[in-house]
């Protein structure tokens, strides 16, 4: 989706709310003119709908879509992306998957970059033996909107696929078989974890340090992690690598480690996958390192499970429903939505939940309850997820998911009546919690989480503020009264002057 907030909008025209009243990051507030209703719309993790920090307008609104770059000012790049919080430019002179460093990621504000380059893709061990599987490929890309595919990158079957989204460009090598893929000879094997060696150049640009679990990196020292590897200005945080993700066809998550070195100033990346995982996985299998701009961002979604995987709030994906596996069992999920500012009668409220994949979705049972706080932080443990205070109301959500869409919820006014008559949601935070409610019974779905892609949750809601005006208020029955905002109606603020300001017109009624 190149541009996620066109989308949002013409909903909200469909359904009658002409009028863009509020803009945010990764939120829409309209105006129904003739009823003077609200419609608003979030997505998790508070990103993807404009671009920079204040200028919330029309000018600033997020497009992904790779164009054509500009023959000077873009020179030598062919193609560019600079419509979203970073800049990224394709194709130094030539679009082949072997011209060196074929993308370029920008940070606007600083200037600071980096660019990439693909390297061999190679079996290797723990006596860091190496053997080639094969090396990047002079093929060029289907461009398709946000997408740069390169169909036999490394060989037939061995694809390499870049995406430019909202908060990050994502990359994933696709492996299409394992027979197209290969093994690993019997040497790579006798020297122990032998293991798929992913390598990438990141030429960073001087101003730029880097930082291995919160601790400045030397830049001499070889260092494996599983952690987040954030590049630095100062101490803003430009990008970050987050722990890479793998998964075959059957959602089975990869066993994934990093490791960072640094030659000649370019810094070097190696995605290792265990060929134990490989040899078993049901392929088509996708490996993904991917840089994000926003390292808290994705705090705003996880999952909790009672088996051995327990808590995260780092993941692509997770699951919601049963599943045998004891790292998995009861799997729930929760979705958290900031800057939210909703009032007075809820008219109509849904979450859309991205589904990446499905098993035994039949008996896929879920409920979903709001947090039963104001402005409610989002969990960092497994404690915290469960300790949350649930509403008393519960929507039930069962019946099949359609995989590779958004799904939409029944509707949730029971839930979000109950937040707004008890709290003042204003400017703050909601959130719910998505959990399984078949029991121990075989079946679940994979929702996306901000980390997995361009596809986080969403929360639309309707609603009609209601004003309470009395002659208290220094107002007389019958009186039209003219109030210039809904924060201020929220206050009851009587405004006698600057009619233009005027947005709503309340009659006092005895």
């Amino acid at each position: 989706m190149s541009s996620p907030i066109k989308d949002t909008k013409s909903n909200h025209v469909a359904r009658g709310f002409t009028e863009v009243y509020k803009r945010g990051a990764g939120w829409l507030k309209s105006r129904n003119p003739s009823s003077g209703d609200f419609a608003v719309t979030h997505r998790t993790g508070n990103n993807g709908f404009h671009f920079g920090t204040s200028d919330f307008t029309e000018a600033n609104e997020v497009d992904t879509a790779w164009v054509d770059g500009h023959p000077v000012d873009d020179a030598p790049w062919l193609k560019k992306m600079v419509l979203a919080d970073y800049n990224a430019y394709f194709a130094p002179g030539n679009d082949a998957f072997d011209s060196g460093q074929i993308i370029k990621y920008i940070h606007p504000e600083s200037g600071e970059d980096v660019a990439f380059q693909p390297l061999p893709l190679n079996w290797t061990n723990d006596l860091d033996q190496i053997d080639q599987i094969a090396i990047p490929q002079q093929v060029s890309p289907t461009i398709d909107d946000d997408t740069l595919l390169f169909t036999g990158a490394y060989g037939t079957g061995l694809d390499f696929e870049w995406e430019s989204q909202p908060a990050r460009l994502s990359k994933k090598l696709i492996v299409n078989s394992l027979a197209e893929l290969g093994s690993p000879p019997q040497y790579i094997i006798d020297g122990g974890n032998p293991r798929l060696a992913l390598r990438l150049i990141f030429q960073k640009s001087s101003g730029v340090d880097i930082y291995i679990d919160g601790v400045l990196w030397d830049e001499n020292t070889e260092t494996d992690t599983i952690n987040h590897v954030e590049f630095r200005l100062g101490t803003e945080t430009l990008w970050y690598f987050t722990h890479p993700w793998g998964k075959d066809s059957s959602q089975q998550q990869a066993d994934i480690t990093t490791r960072y070195s640094v030659q000649a100033s370019n810094l070097f990346v190696e995605i290792f996958v265990s060929w134990s995982w490989i040899e078993t996985a049901v392929f088509p299998a996708t490996i993904d390192p991917t840089v994000d701009l926003d390292v808290d961002a994705g705090a705003d979604d996880g999952y909790n499970r009672t088996g051995n995987f327990g808590f995260s709030a780092t993941d692509n994906y997770g699951l919601i429903g049963y599943n045998t596996s004891a790292d998995y069992l009861h799997c729930h999920s929760f979705f958290r939505w900031t800057g939210v500012t909703i009032a007075g009668s809820i008219l109509t409220s849904y979450i859309r939940i991205y589904d990446s994949d499905t098993y035994g979705q039949n008996q896929n049972d879920r409920k979903v309850y709001g947090i039963d706080e104001d402005n409610p932080p989002a969990p960092t443990t497994q404690a915290q997820f469960e300790a949350d205070p649930l509403t008393s109301e519960a929507i039930d959500w069962d019946g099949d998911w359609t995989v590779d869409q958004y799904n939409q919820s029944p509707s949730l006014n029971a839930i979000f009546q109950e937040l707004v008559d008890t709290y003042t949601v204003s400017a703050d935070a909601v959130m719910v919690q998505v959990k399984n409610d078949g029991g121990a019974v075989l079946g679940y779905c994979y929702p996306d989480y901000y980390e997995a892609a361009a596809n986080p949750a969403e929360l639309y809601i309707e609603y009609s503020v209601n004003y309470d005006v009395s002659e208290s208020d220094g107002v007389t029955v019958g009186e039209n009264v003219q109030i210039n905002t809904e924060e201020q109606a929220l206050g009851i603020a009587i405004v006698e002057s600057d009619p233009a300001q005027w947005k709503t017109g309340v009659k006092i009624v005895g």
